[in-house]
C-alpha cells in the first residue's frame, strides 16, 4: 500500500489579539484550528506590545512552543495597508485594521503576505 502524500506544512508567525481576560483555552482552540485549516506550523507567536499580559495569549503560545513576541505600533502601523479584514474595536484601540492580521505581517517581515483572512471567535483574533 503506498502512503499518500501529506500537503506540506507552511510555517508561518501566527498574529494573535484578544479581549482583556480571555481564558488560555479558548485562544489554543481558534489556533489550533487556524494551523490545522491552513495546514501551517508555527515559527512565532506576536501581538501588539499592549497585549503582553494578556494569560491567554501568553499560555498559548508556550503550549504550541514559543513564547509571546510583542512588536510596537510603528512596525505594526507599517503593514496596516495590507490586512484582510478591518475590526473597529482594533481600529477604536490601537489605530489599526486588524492587531493579529498587523502582528502576523511585521513579524513575517518584507514581502510576506497573510495565508488567509483573521478568524474571530470567543473573544480572540487569529
Amino acid at each position: 500500500m503506498t502512503p499518500v502524500p501529506r500537503p506540506p506544512r507552511r510555517l508561518v508567525a501566527v498574529g494573535v489579539g484578544c479581549r482583556a481576560g480571555t481564558d488560555v483555552l479558548s485562544v489554543i482552540d481558534l489556533v489550533a484550528d487556524c494551523l490545522t485549516a491552513h495546514h501551517a506550523a508555527p515559527v512565532g507567536f506576536f501581538t501588539h506590545v499592549a497585549k503582553l499580559g494578556e494569560t491567554g495569549l501568553i499560555g498559548a503560545a508556550l503550549r504550541f512552543g514559543h513564547p509571546l513576541g510583542g512588536l510596537e505600533a510603528t512596525l505594526l502601523l507599517l503593514r496596516d495597508g495590507e490586512t484582510l479584514t478591518v475590526s473597529n474595536p482594533s481600529r477604536d484601540r490601537f489605530g489599526l485594521s486588524s492587531v493579529s492580521e498587523c502582528a502576523a505581517l511585521a513579524a513575517a517581515g518584507p514581502g510576506s503576505r497573510l495565508v488567509a483572512p483573521r478568524a474571530a471567535r470567543d473573544g480572540v483574533t487569529v
